[in-house]
């Protein structure tokens, strides 16, 4: 929701952000923990579990809404940063 992604929209792709293996999904509207998405013809979703990789619109809004960044290549965990500007906003 947007919580997580914020409410900005991009040019570069419809909705909220991209998601990474599904590019034809669209994520339509988003509440504060919630978001609703717009699935193609023949697309089922996914489960509870499923993980979802989804690159925000606009990462500046994204990275203030938490306090840590998880790093992740190659799907491991690699590294952890603490958001150092977090909470400095007045």
């Amino acid at each position: 929701g947007a919580k997580t992604l914020a409410l900005d929209t991009g040019p570069s792709h419809p909705g909220h952000g991209y998601v990474v293996d599904d590019p034809d999904v669209i994520i339509d509207r988003l509440s504060e923990e919630h978001g609703v998405v717009l699935l193609p013809p023949g697309k089922t979703g996914w489960q509870v579990g499923d993980t979802v990789e989804i690159i925000p619109n606009h990462v500046c809004t994204s990275v203030n809404l938490h306090d840590r960044m998880v790093i992740v290549r190659d799907g491991s965990v690699v590294d952890e940063w603490k958001v150092s500007a977090r909470g400095c906003v007045s």
